[in-house]
């Protein structure tokens, strides 16, 4: 449960481009349900957003999450109750690239004190499998697509069952294809949790949520339930429906059957069709040529295009309740410690190729003689007396080889003498 009460937040306060960003805003959101904040570029919805995640500082206002108040807290306690208590889906994703699929997700469980291997597998094994990703587990992050990596990125706000998830833009980088997936997955998610998304596409939002918030200026001017609609009208890029072509035409000669689909006042094309020991060779003068088969994004299909309706999401299933081990106990910590960082970077270090660990080698005994010839250049610099004095400044050495006991008398009588000590000097000759 999400309260807010009367929040202000101001980008540039007291100054002449001061911009009222949350305008006197007051919201309050349940335990689960898909909530939708709407709004154009730099209507501060996003912001918004980030102050009930605690990610930004309100100037003015309370924020509590699931009763704990974040507001005029230090960051540590913030940091604590949104770990323990919101996931966050970014759009940009935020994963560590150079790391596998599970250490990304598994990394949110360590975040919240479980360090039990079994207890990681099980749940990582389920959130992967949720979102459809559990065949890339051991993939680097770094080699997936935009869609592959969001779904990752949803892994890892739920493994740790957060009563909340946050997503922000969840489908702002991808096509419609992936864009539809990761909202059936959120759709999921919002049957059991509180799933609050920013996005600016209406349509999926009066689709899927079953809340709405408008924001303009700052400021919430709407705010209902919404009746969410028994269809969509939403064309995926990927799928191209045969049967809504105006001209359609088919060429049936000898061992060639050819089916041609074609939009109306398209232009004529002249291809050369060439097949040779089961090959086909197309050539086309000034028209670009897209292969489709099993391992092409753009599938053909034999028929009308037809409006999405619910069952597309009705089919997700979500409920991490039923596999975790309720015995472990949520507490927040640091992941990185000093001898977890160390562990890291010699982890990285070893998945350098042969010759990044070559140079690295060479940058490191380049550093050492740099330290070894400043600390030479500096040991010239700072020079003490004691280096190079053998006697007592303080004390005048007079050899004499003889001297009268008068002398010696008068000598001790000098105002610039303190005292005299005497030495019997012996000649080396």
């Amino acid at each position: 449960m999400i309260k807010i009460e009367k929040v202000n937040k101001y980008f540039n306060r007291r100054r002449k481009n001061q911009i009222h960003i949350i305008n006197n805003t007051s919201l309050e959101f349940g335990d689960k349900g898909l909530v939708a904040i709407l709004g154009q570029s730099g209507s501060g919805k996003t912001t918004l957003l980030n102050a009930i995640g605690g990610l930004d500082k309100v100037n003015k206002g309370k924020i509590y999450i699931n009763g704990q108040r974040i507001t005029g807290k230090r960051a540590y306690t913030v940091d604590k109750i949104r770990n323990l208590n919101i996931g966050y889906i970014f759009q940009d994703y935020k994963l560590i690239e150079n790391m596998s699929v599970f250490d990304n997700v598994a990394l949110s469980l360590q975040m919240i004190g479980i360090k039990n291997k079994r207890e990681i597998e099980k749940r990582v094994y389920y959130v992967l499998e949720a979102v459809n990703m559990y065949r890339y587990r051991n993939r680097p992050a770094g080699m997936l697509s935009g869609g592959e990596k969001q779904r990752v990125a949803i892994a890892r706000a739920i493994v740790k069952n957060p009563s909340i998830v946050i997503a922000d833009e969840p489908t702002g980088n991808l096509d419609s294809k992936n864009s539809l997936e990761i909202m059936n997955i959120i759709k999921a998610i919002s049957k059991e949790k509180l799933v609050i998304v920013v996005t600016h596409e209406v349509d999926l939002a009066k689709f899927y949520a079953t809340r709405i918030v408008e924001v303009q200026d700052g400021k919430v001017v709407k705010d209902y339930e919404n009746e969410i609609k028994e269809s969509l009208e939403y064309r995926l890029d990927n799928k191209i429906y045969l049967k809504d072509f105006k001209n359609i035409e088919n060429i049936n000669k000898d061992k060639l059957n050819i089916d041609i689909y074609s939009e109306e006042n398209s232009e004529k094309i002249d291809i050369k069709l060439v097949i040779k020991n089961g090959n086909i060779f197309i050539q086309a003068e000034n028209t670009k040529i897209e292969t489709v088969d099993e391992n092409s994004a753009i599938e053909l299909v034999d028929g009308h295009y037809k409006k999405i309706d619910k069952s597309i999401y009705e089919k997700y299933k979500y409920n991490l309740d039923e596999v975790i081990d309720k015995k472990y106990k949520l507490k927040y910590g640091s992941v990185y410690g000093f001898f977890k960082s160390i562990k890291v970077g010699f982890n990285r270090i070893l998945n350098y190729t042969v010759l990044k660990k070559i140079l690295l080698l060479g940058f490191l005994a380049s550093s050492m003689f740099v330290m070894y010839s400043i600390s030479n250049i500096a040991g010239t610099i700072n020079i003490k007396e004691s280096d190079y004095a053998k006697i007592d400044k303080n004390y005048l050495q007079v050899e004499i080889a003889k001297v009268d006991v008068d002398d010696f008398l008068n000598y001790e009588k000098l105002k610039e003498v303190d005292y005299i000590l005497p030495r019997r000097w012996k000649s080396k000759f």
